[in-house]
């Protein structure tokens, strides 16, 4: 904590970590669009997740891949090798990763 307070703190606090979504994210255009979106994503979501994950509320990256293709999304500037990145990106990060396997 020393090192981040003494060396790192000011270097960090120059940047805003929340400047894409302020300006693009927290938007009333993108809560309409998701509000109006919201069944076809749950009903896509219901149709390609695992009948062993339903409780859970989870997707597996194969089914993630699929939602993504199955939806039309894919195109010549976004294929299917680019959701893996993405997929990876939008993991939430895990409190233990060396004792669960949770991040797999």
């Amino acid at each position: 904590m020393a090192l981040f307070e003494t060396y790192l703190y000011h270097y960090f606090a120059e940047f805003d970590p929340h400047i894409w979504r302020k300006k693009h994210l927290w938007k009333e255009d993108c809560d309409l669009t998701i509000k109006c979106l919201y069944r076809t994503f749950q009903k896509l979501f219901e149709k390609l997740i695992s009948k062993n994950l339903k409780n859970l509320k989870t997707i597996t990256l194969t089914e993630f891949a699929d939602l993504i293709a199955e939806s039309g999304a894919l195109n010549e500037t976004l294929t299917r090798g680019e959701i893996y990145p993405l997929w990876n990106l939008s993991m939430m990060t895990q409190i233990d990763e060396i004792n669960s396997d949770k991040h797999l």
